[in-house]
């Protein structure tokens, strides 16, 4: 496997590396101080799956990480971060990120996440739903219990319900319980239209 690391502190890779061989085997890691190094690397050489770090170099710059993404083709990208920083957070997620890791994180946490970016999916820590909604929080949105709070949290980010359930560790027939609970408190015919509604506060 073919990985970029647009990370600039050796022990971070070293542990990212690790975790991916332990997982895939051999790996060939391409290394990138700033968003222009990583951006030639891919020209060159292409990637299988790339982390980007927040806090190195210019990544956090105006629109450089929405570069790495733009120039990363199918590869996932992964980025990461010193903690949970919420404008990062929906800059990765907005960026088309498949997963957002602090190096907080134990590596078992780390590890799972790379496990379900590989298997195709994502991973994104869970936030208050205030920090999505435009506005803040709303009426209908306040008057939820807190795991209906949780699920739409989820279905703002495009979560299906299998997904969803997988991460809340409840059962699909659960979560679409909740679902119509929040469809009935939202007044809205369908998930979108209350995602929507969510959005527009």
């Amino acid at each position: 496997m073919r990985t970029l690391l647009v990370e600039d502190q050796p022990i971070s890779r070293d542990v990212l590396c690790s975790l991916l061989m332990a997982r895939v085997g051999e790996i060939d890691s391409c290394i990138a101080e700033g968003v222009d190094e990583a951006v030639r690397c891919l020209g060159v050489h292409g990637s299988d799956l790339i982390f980007a770090d927040f806090s190195t170099g210019d990544v956090c710059g105006d629109g450089r990480f929405e570069e790495i993404v733009s120039n990363a083709g199918a590869a996932p990208v992964i980025a990461l971060d010193r903690r949970v920083v919420p404008a990062n957070l929906k800059r990765a997620m907005g960026a088309g990120a498949k997963a957002y890791i602090t190096k907080t994180s134990t590596r078992e946490l780390i590890d799972a996440a790379i496990g379900v970016v590989l298997a195709g999916g994502v991973y994104f820590p869970q936030t208050p739903v205030e920090d999505t909604v435009a506005d803040g929080p709303i009426g209908w949105v306040q008057a939820l219990s807190k795991r209906q709070t949780q699920v739409l949290a989820l279905m703002m980010r495009g979560r299906s319900n299998r997904d969803i359930a997988v991460e809340l560790g409840v059962s699909v027939a659960t979560v679409k319980l909740h679902v119509h609970a929040i469809l009935r408190a939202a007044e809205a015919r369908n998930r979108t239209e209350a995602v929507l509604k969510a959005q527009a506060g």
